[in-house]
């Protein structure tokens, strides 16, 4: 339950992984860490500790995703 408490670009980074992303990469333990935190700061820590979130950041995302 607590994944639903993840900023919506989190959200949006972690749908938007190809089929055969390393399943290491991106975990529910690290994702769960960050649940504990405001939405904002959750954001300012994957930053940190998601790998690709910075630069999936810059790329131009429609507004319907």
């Amino acid at each position: 339950m607590s994944m639903l408490k993840l900023h919506p670009e989190i959200v949006a980074y972690v749908k938007s992984l190809p089929p055969g992303t390393p399943t290491r990469m991106i975990t529910e333990r690290r994702l769960r860490r960050l649940t504990a935190d405001a939405p904002e700061e959750q954001f300012s820590m994957a930053m940190q500790v998601l790998p690709g979130f910075a630069a999936f950041q810059t790329l131009p995302r429609s507004k319907a995703s």
